[in-house]
């Protein structure tokens, strides 16, 4: 699934998706180039990391999660929908060694880092064997040394809330850590410092409340005082997010339309004439070859 989900006139994003465009939108204000889906040797398909490329030596001073940071950041994400497991760590190495392979110019293992970040609370197997396997360096951070890679492995429900990556990452933890990110944002907007980062980071906060947080939930964290601090910052994202779901919404049903009206025997003209579709559009949704 990529893009807009629409139901019942809501428009949401899956978590995976919401944290990839996340990375798109903040980490360029720290100086790195990111993309996505990844091609790796030898794998049969684009494996599902970012890569987040620094345009700078060394990792942003303001930067304690990510302060290991190197010329090239691999990310695997497992977000609130996936339960991170064993796999999870072992498959890191099969992505470093595939994304090193895919050619000599991205880089070596020593200057390129590779990250496991995982949102959901873990297992009790899983924690148990996380520690014995590693090093705890802080809360929610730990790392795993091999004889030629490193692991870091990030638990968002543990680390702690005083850098912008950390917050940057919690804007994408369980919805009880979600009260922290609000106050330190309204802390931080107060203080008028890095304003570009404290606007991204508030529109990330209002996206993760207003898309996947139950109405209790918002009217409890999106108070009177918060909705006043940030209203005008996050109001023309709002619009804008609004519009192109609307607009997405209407493009799906009129998808769902033609699909009935083909079904049942009507011309291309009449499909195209009643949905305001055009044939290039029917051919990219798969319903015309």
């Amino acid at each position: 699934m990529e893009g807009f989900l629409v139901e019942d006139d809501k428009f949401i994003l899956n978590f995976d998706i919401f944290f990839k465009k996340d990375c798109h939108q903040f980490f360029p204000l720290r100086d790195y180039d990111v993309s996505t889906d990844e091609a790796i040797f030898h794998l049969p398909k684009r494996a599902d990391v970012l890569v987040l490329e620094s345009r700078h030596e060394g990792p942003p001073p303001d930067f304690k999660i990510f302060d290991y940071w190197k010329a090239c950041n691999l990310i695997s994400f497992k977000s609130l929908a996936q339960q991170v497991c064993l796999q999870d760590i072992d498959d890191t190495v099969i992505y470093l060694l595939g994304y090193l392979g895919m050619s000599s110019a991205k880089g070596t293992h020593s200057d390129t880092t590779i990250t496991l970040v995982y949102s959901k609370p873990p297992t009790r197997p899983f924690l148990k064997e996380l520690r014995s396997r590693s090093e705890k360096l802080a809360p929610g951070k730990y790392r795993i040394d091999s004889n030629w890679f490193t692991i870091h492995v990030v638990d968002l429900n543990e680390i702690s809330l005083d850098s912008w990556d950390a917050c940057f990452l919690l804007n994408h933890a369980p919805t009880e850590r979600l009260e922290e990110v609000a106050d330190r944002l309204i802390k931080e907007k107060h203080a008028r410092k890095d304003q570009k980062v404290i606007d991204k980071l508030l529109q990330s906060f209002s996206n993760r409340v207003q898309w996947f947080e139950k109405q209790e939930f918002k009217e409890q964290i999106m108070p009177a005082r918060l909705e006043v601090d940030i209203t005008h910052v996050v109001q023309p994202y709002y619009e804008k997010w609004h519009q192109e779901g609307r607009q997405e919404g209407r493009s799906v049903e009129q998808l769902k339309n033609a699909e009935r009206m083909l079904a049942k025997g009507y011309s291309l003209k009449e499909v195209m004439e009643i949905t305001g579709l055009k044939k290039k559009g029917l051919i990219e949704a798969g319903l015309l070859k």
